[in-house]
């Protein structure tokens, strides 16, 4: 290929030849007039095209400046534009996206043992098996104010989502409350925490309590035996016992003198034999914290450790540990989210229960309105390294906005990566917010799931067993991974308390499962 080859340049002579970046370079006085003899050359078209774009341009600049003169100079003159530039200057009516269709069952009720004076938290499942749940009964408390009723702790098992249930054996459990843990990555493992606050206000914390593991679905169970590394003292304080197929950790919350409360993480590798800090880097947090599962690994857990500096903004801290909490990292500051009018991310949905299955590879996290109403709008970002966070749409009704986003509550993630949540009617829109006597007025929410890949919100025509927005809060416990005879998934079970209050007595907790087939 023959090599082309430049032109001489002329060099330019020492004089500031220079414009801001740009190179002017000093013509010849024999090219000046050799130039001269070329003006009445035809002029190419490429420079015939920047000639009328000029004088376009500057056509449309005079005209800006008679328009913004008349302005000026009559401020109340009537002018009336032509319609061709009217309808260039009127922006696109905005319209309202179209939302995608969500597949699901229908919410099934799940009956729950019968105790008598007893009454029970959560029903949690098992998170590889949909048919299989615990739930532990304890006592009825009094009303607010009263001393805490020790009595009977009882735990129960279903293997048919709740038709039948049976009582597990346990001995000396005895409390005032109870809790019920799955292990979320894919063992067998089931743990039962029970406090008595009765015995432990002012002393230390769970210095009375029992805890029980159980290495196959709750078909046998063992006493752990473990003191608490909490304060000699604290004048409240609560345990939990949680698993994985390779740890067992306690998570220590204690409080005094009404302050923000501390968290001890301990965590055993010999099945309960002994125990180490598993908080290094964290152990002076002046404030309660909550180590959730990243992944279905059991050595990844990650934790946002909440700053209000209100009025100021918000803000939490994110922490995560690779090695079962021997060390845990900063990751960084999230900010405060967008709008304002919301705290900082302060929930966390991660990929944990899906049997170590990740086909979104992303968190989703969730900010909450200021004053707690749900109808404010739930603001949800996702993330797949934790630096970068991306705010979702809004769901696509009627009066929702950036700054109300339609999201009432979201349920969890869907084993193939949606997020499943509740939200604004889409024919409805969503509802005014409080009115004077603090009541929302609307109908029920829809259940919607965000496609990550599809990037869009679907919407179910699946009824939401609520009869308005004033008296119903609904709120995932756990779900479970269904999956065919190939190992392929087939879809999620959520299992989901609905608690109405009525304002005239206690809530009433009902229990149900929704199946969401996989896409």
């Amino acid at each position: 290929m023959r090599e082309e080859k430049e032109p001489d340049v002329p060099s330019p002579d020492d004089g500031d030849d220079s414009f801001d970046d740009v190179r002017v370079e000093p013509i010849a006085t024999g090219e000046r007039a050799q130039r001269g003899a070329n003006q009445s050359a035809p002029t190419p078209d490429w420079t015939k095209r920047i000639s009328t774009r000029g004088k376009l341009a500057r056509a449309l600049i005079a005209a800006l400046a008679v328009i913004v003169a008349v302005i000026v100079v009559f401020p109340r003159t009537n002018l009336t534009l032509p319609p061709q530039i009217t309808r260039l200057l009127t922006p696109a009516p905005t319209q309202t996206p179209t939302p995608g269709r969500l597949t699901t069952g229908e919410f099934e009720q799940v009956p729950l043992p019968e105790v008598p004076n007893a009454t029970t938290y959560a029903v949690i499942p098992s998170p590889h098996d949909p048919s299989t749940a615990y739930t532990c009964m304890n006592p009825v408390q009094a009303a607010s104010g009263g001393d805490p009723t020790s009595g009977e702790i009882s735990l129960w098992i279903t293997h048919d989502a709740g038709q039948t249930w049976t009582r597990a054996p346990l001995q000396g459990a005895v409390g005032t409350s109870c809790d019920v843990e799955s292990a979320m990555d894919g063992s067998h493992r089931v743990t039962l925490s029970v406090s008595n606050l009765a015995l432990d206000q002012n002393g230390r914390a769970c210095a009375h309590g029992h805890f029980y593991l159980s290495e196959d679905d709750g078909s046998t169970w063992r006493s752990i035996e473990h003191a608490s590394l909490a304060p000699a003292v604290s004048q409240y304080g609560d345990c939990y016992l949680r698993a994985t197929a390779k740890h067992l950790f306690l998570d220590t919350w204690t409080s005094n003198n009404g302050d923000q409360g501390h968290t001890i993480l301990e965590r055993s590798d010999d099945d309960g034999h002994t125990w180490q800090r598993a908080d290094h880097g964290l152990e002076g947090v002046e404030t309660e914290w909550f180590a959730q599962s990243l992944d279905s690994s059991g050595d990844s857990l990650v934790t946002l450790i909440g700053r209000f500096d209100y009025p100021g903004q918000a803000q939490s801290d994110l922490w995560i540990t690779r090695d079962a909490g021997a060390t845990w990292l900063h990751v960084r500051p999230l900010a405060s989210a967008t709008p304002q009018a919301n705290n900082g991310i302060a929930s966390l949905w991660t990929e944990a229960s899906s049997g170590g299955r990740q086909l979104c590879h992303c968190v989703f996290g969730a900010s909450y309105p200021y004053g707690g109403s749900p109808v404010a709008g739930q603001q949800i970002y996702r993330t797949t390294d934790f630096i970068h966070w991306t705010p979702l749409p809004p769901i696509p009704a009627q009066g929702t906005s950036i700054e109300r986003s339609g999201v009432y509550q979201a349920l969890g993630l869907t084993a193939d990566g949606r997020l499943l949540a509740l939200g604004a009617d889409p024919k409805e829109g969503v509802p005014t917010l409080l009115d004077h006597d603090g009541r929302v007025y609307g109908p029920p929410p829809a259940l919607w799931a965000w496609n990550t890949h599809t990037g869009r919100w679907d919407v179910a025509s699946t009824h939401v067993p609520c009869t308005d927005l004033q008296t119903c809060y609904m709120y995932s416990t756990g779900a479970a991974v269904a999956t065919g005879t190939s190992g392929k998934v087939t879809g999620t079970s959520f299992w989901i308390s609905a608690q109405v209050n009525t304002g005239q007595n206690e809530p009433t907790q009902t229990y149900y499962r929704l199946f969401i087939p996989a896409t």
